[in-house]
């Protein structure tokens, strides 16, 4: 069954890990995801992840974003996702939004606002419903 309705959020994904396989190789970038090479590649071609794909996706994102990488929209909602993941499920929606309000209020006070935060929120607005794949 596939999961994360969300179209944009996906075509980002899919847009960095295409950037990831450009920049070494398929076989590198469906280590660094844990996925298999086919898998990785039905991906790439357009194919809607199963649930547990998409968490290796958001989850490879976000270490991304760990490693001092850049945040992307993907990785920064992986981030609140994964801060909203142990509340109950019909809070997550809310949660994860009232998130990303508290950040672009103070990038919004402090003069700057990234554009992956942008991003992050026209995704997320994009996305019905829960956004917890």
């Amino acid at each position: 069954m596939a999961a994360n309705d969300g179209a944009a959020p996906l075509a980002r994904l899919r847009e960095a890990v295409e950037q990831q396989v450009a920049e070494r190789s398929l076989r590198h970038a469906a280590r660094q995801v844990g996925m298999s090479p086919t898998g990785l590649q039905k991906f790439l071609s357009g194919t809607a992840p199963a649930e547990s794909t998409c968490r290796k996706l958001e989850r490879w994102a976000f270490e991304k974003a760990a490693r001092g990488e850049p945040p992307t929209p993907e990785s920064a909602l992986a981030v609140l996702r994964f801060l909203a993941g142990a509340l109950h499920p019909r809070l997550h929606a809310e949660v994860v939004d009232r998130l990303l309000a508290v950040l672009e209020s103070a990038h919004a006070e402090a003069g700057v606002v990234p554009e992956w935060l942008a991003g992050a929120r026209q995704a997320l607005d994009a996305t019905p419903g829960d956004p917890l794949p």
